[in-house]
């Protein structure tokens, strides 16, 4: 929590001491609540120490320099009454004053207002940043300040001057080229589609008084740049792309070294143009910005734009190396690798983006996919609850988090929950879009109304006809459902609007594939390598699809050998493998395939992809008459649907279902087995789980 290995230990000392204390009069009986108790502790012992901390070095921060008015104290320079000691104390006063005067603007606006102002809130608001920012702010102030101090103490630092002399030392400031992408934010182009905005910087929420000042304050002050980015923001929460491109722009122009506006330009110049737009943008910022860190993720960002994923990925590197202690180059190179297939690096870069900043939320929100193929869905869910706790408002996070709600409660909560305010808020949303629509569909999924679910993301297409995202999760809702054929037209109507879209065609495929339809399945798959290569997600998806319909075995099985190489540690990849072997009559193959996807499993994490493996296992076993390798496999498809029993209940009882009912040692080849057949028509929830799990491929998304 604090970031300083010796305040952590000394808070470990602390809280195993009044552990120790509590241990026999205060601690809960279950395993559980013990749990929570002994995080509940540490966590009020970490609070209490940080509170103390801050009392000893109560420091502060303002807009210019340090106003006269703040008196020493402030500055943690005691008063003495020897004529010496007080002469050495106005030189260390005047040191401080010159070593804010010299921290870069946004840590000099931030510690002035610290010192001038009662609280963080305070701070916050009069600058138009959150209260996370200000603190974050201050700890990167802290860190300068107390390496000035130090080298003052040695000898070093500004020369000393007279009290009330001006400031005539002020070290050249670092140019910042922090980048925090904190927020998504759903715009509206041109009214009739939705698309999701990376917001870069995190806003207050202003009520409607307070924007209409600050719109005043910038007719009042044209030739401004902070309130005119604060404005835009603001804009393109509200999805007021218009004001928000005309504001960006003035800021661009003031300030063309604002990497921060650069970016946000590109965003919103994406919602009009398209990628080759944002890509325009990028590459001004990367002329602008010289040679350094901007100008390297800028040009990173521009080749990622126009589709030259290679030279994008060394320039983000490139920008990643210099700058450490950002996120914003890695979670670029993270969705670049989810993108493109390579799912091992994507998960990489994400786990590098939050080691560099874990108060980023865009960070922590980032490569949720990758994660869950590599086996870490646990991992992926602790990123999102921590997004919430940094950012209540981050719309991603808060969407996501809903989702995984509704799967583990199936949506029934508790009156004045966090779940149900936010039930109540897509409920009573003005002109519900997309987003309000798929999440007031989950919730109705997860509670067995299926007609209502489909009525809410067919009202979002009516209501939207222009927006991809509709008819795409329109369609992944039809096919989950059993409806491949008005799954196929939906998805063909998202490829109409959004034409050669990788997800989109992966998506068509799979489709076509459960509607029978083997000549377009061929098709689509010659045009799914021609365009994106043998990635594996893409060879894995024409493999299956081949399958499915009976069509080019030899090829099917070719191709997902060679998808396979391209991620060898991926467990999701041997787990697909090995599913396909097993459809393609190869049981013996299929096993020592699923077996390596186990092994790749991490330890702890991942019980979905176990579960489904285990329980593959004991039927392959089961088929070949290993009786004894079955029942190991049982047990284990059993703790690992246990492990998946909180986040996802229902599914976990199917697994245990299934495992409790793997065959025996028939001898069964595996192409008997219910497992590698159609599953009949659902008719409820539970029918549509076990269709979902038994005939979709691990690694397929699901609708939600």
């Amino acid at each position: 929590m604090g970031g300083h290995v010796g305040d952590a230990e000394e808070a470990f000392s602390r809280a195993g001491l009044r552990i120790y204390d509590k241990l026999g009069s205060a601690a809960p009986a279950g395993e559980a609540e013990v749990r929570a108790w002994l995080l509940r502790v540490t966590f009020n012992v970490c609070m209490d120490l940080h509170r103390e901390i801050r009392r000893r070095r109560e420091e502060a921060l303002p807009p210019e320099a340090i106003p006269d008015d703040v008196e020493g104290a402030r500055l943690g320079v005691a008063s003495s009454s020897d004529p010496e000691m007080r002469y050495l104390e106005n030189e260390l006063h005047q040191a401080l004053r010159r070593s804010i005067a010299g921290l870069p603007e946004r840590l000099r606006e931030t510690v002035v207002g610290y010192l001038s102002l009662a609280s963080y809130r305070e701070v916050a608001r009069r600058l138009a940043i959150s209260e996370v920012n200000a603190r974050k702010r201050m700890q990167e102030a802290r860190k300068l300040l107390r390496g000035r101090l130090e080298d003052y103490l040695k000898g070093g630092g500004p020369s000393p001057v007279s009290a009330g002399a001006p400031a005539d030392h002020r070290p050249r400031p670092v140019p910042s080229q922090r980048v925090v992408a904190q927020r998504r934010v759903v715009a509206r182009r041109r009214s009739e589609e939705e698309e999701i905005v990376a917001l870069h910087g995190l806003p207050p929420d202003l009520t409607a008084a307070g924007r209409a000042a600050l719109e005043r304050y910038c007719r009042a002050h044209p030739r401004g740049w902070k309130k005119h980015l604060a404005l835009a923001r603001h804009a393109l929460l509200s999805g007021d792309l218009e004001s928000a491109r005309g504001l960006l722009a003035q800021v661009v122009a003031r300030r063309p070294r604002h990497l921060a506006a650069w970016i946000e330009l590109a965003a919103a110049e994406r919602l009009f143009g398209g990628a080759q737009a944002a890509a325009a943008v990028y590459a001004r910022a990367a002329e602008t910005l010289g040679e350094g860190p901007g100008s390297s993720l800028s040009a990173g960002l521009a080749a990622a734009a126009e589709g030259r994923h290679a030279t994008a990925e060394r320039l983000l590197q490139r920008a990643a190396d210099e700058m450490p202690a950002v996120a914003t180059p890695l979670v670029a190179l993270t969705a670049l690798g989810e993108g493109d297939g390579r799912y091992c690096e994507a998960a990489a870069a994400a786990d590098a983006a939050v080691a560099a900043d874990p108060a980023d939320v865009a960070a922590l929100t980032a490569g949720r996919r990758a994660l869950r193929l590599t086996g870490r869905s646990g991992a992926a869910i602790r990123r999102i609850e921590r997004a919430l706790e940094l950012d209540p408002g981050n719309d991603l996070a808060r969407a996501r988090w809903f989702e995984m709600r509704c799967r583990a409660t199936g949506g029934a909560f508790a009156d004045g929950s966090t779940e149900a305010r936010h039930l109540r808020r897509l409920r009573s949303a003005v002109a519900p879009g997309v987003v309000e629509r798929t999440g007031l569909a989950c919730w109705s999924t997860c509670r067995g109304d299926l007609d209502a679910a489909e009525a809410e993301l067919a009202g979002a297409c009516r209501e939207r006809p222009l927006s991809p995202a509709g008819w795409a999760r329109l369609g992944s809702f039809l096919d989950w459902r059993g409806r491949a054929v008005e799954a196929a037209e939906a998805v063909a109507r998202a490829l109409e609007l959004r034409p050669r879209d990788r997800s989109l065609d992966l998506q068509a495929c799979r489709v076509l594939a459960r509607a029978g339809r083997a000549a377009e399945v061929r098709r689509a798959v010659d045009a799914l390598l021609a365009r994106y290569g043998d990635a594996w997600d893409v060879a894995s998806t024409a493999a299956w699809a081949l399958l499915l319909t009976g069509s080019e075995s030899e090829r099917a099985l070719e191709l997902a050998s060679r998808g396979l190489e391209r991620q060898p540690r991926l467990p999701a990849a041997w787990v697909d493998h090995g599913f396909m072997l097993a459809r393609g009559g190869r049981p013996r193959e299929a096993v020592e395939a699923l077996r390596a996807g186990w092994r790749l499993l991490p330890e702890g994490d991942g019980f979905d992809l176990a579960a489904r493996a285990a329980l593959l296992l004991a039927r392959l076993h089961g088929s070949l008459g290993e009786s004894r390798e079955r029942r190991a496999w049982v047990r284990r498809c059993l703790d690992a649907a246990g492990a998946c029993e909180g986040s996802d209940p229902l599914l976990a009882r199917l697994w245990s279902g299934w495992a409790m009912a793997a065959p025996g040692a028939g001898g069964r080849p595996a192409g008997e087995n219910r497992l590698f057949r159609r599953a009949p028509e659902p008719l409820g929830l539970a029918a549509v789980e076990e269709r979902r799990a038994l005939t979709f491929l691990p690694s397929e998304a699901s609708w939600r």
